[in-house]
């Protein structure tokens, strides 16, 4: 009996480490589960935050677009104290005619100084407007991740209805990725090696000779040790003379 629960002991054990093992895992699923859930409700919070700054740049008519257009070219030198440059304006034509504002970002500005842009231009619509988006934006944007790709760009929608989209691109230049590319393709393309010619015995020098007639032995220093594929030479045919 003594044998038989000194056996069992270590099965014991195991189930207790397997146990452990089972509370641990469950334990840190449930944080990582929060984790995401705080996570997913700060993006939407700085979402919401972004939709409701553009929301003030609403333009409704066709004189409220024209006179935006005027504002956003006013507001390039405020624009380029906040970090950011104007890089183009898009117009659509339709049903929801609207102004695409191009904004690239350039130097890192901190949030402290846009506030103060901000209250300076309090009674700019369109400037208030502008450097709120660029605020809210940029507190989003540092709330996520994508590796090598950077926060670079901010597209402003502005007509009856407003949007904002944020773009982020990779670090790398051109010439960097063109040279990465090439690389990649001449690796792909490159040809394979030809196939060395059968060599026969008699051919190869005596070194090389002994090495193959003895099994598992290395040939000297200085040769080659995988020589080319070898073939035995053809058997001479023996010439049988009649006995008299």
């Amino acid at each position: 009996m003594k044998k038989l629960i000194q056996r069992l002991q270590p099965f014991g054990e195991k189930a207790a480490q397997v146990q452990h093992a089972l509370e641990t895992a469950t334990q840190r699923a449930a944080e990582l589960r929060e984790s995401v859930a705080v996570a997913t409700g700060t993006f939407q919070q700085l979402r919401g935050d972004v939709e409701k700054s553009v929301q003030g740049l609403r333009a409704d008519t066709e004189e409220q677009l024209v006179q935006t257009l005027r504002d956003v070219q006013e507001a390039v030198p405020v624009l380029r104290q906040a970090g950011f440059e104007l890089r183009g304006v898009d117009i659509e034509l339709g049903l929801n005619r609207r102004l695409l504002i191009h904004l690239e970002r350039g130097e890192d500005v901190q949030a402290a100084f846009l506030r103060q842009l901000i209250a300076e231009n309090l009674s700019h619509r369109t400037i208030h407007g502008l450097l709120t988006a660029l605020l809210e934006a940029g507190e989003l944007a540092e709330k996520i991740h994508l590796g090598d790709l950077q926060y670079c760009e901010l597209i402003l929608g502005i007509g009856v209805s407003t949007s904002a989209r944020l773009c982020w691109r990779s670090t790398r230049s051109e010439s960097e990725f063109l040279a990465s590319a090439a690389a990649t393709r001449s690796s792909l393309l490159a040809p394979p090696c030809p196939p060395q010619p059968p060599v026969w015995e008699s051919e190869l020098p005596p070194s090389h000779k002994a090495a193959i007639s003895k099994p598992g032995a290395c040939p000297r220093r200085g040769l080659d040790p995988s020589p080319a594929p070898t073939r035995r030479s053809p058997p001479r045919p023996q010439l049988h003379t009649p006995h008299p």
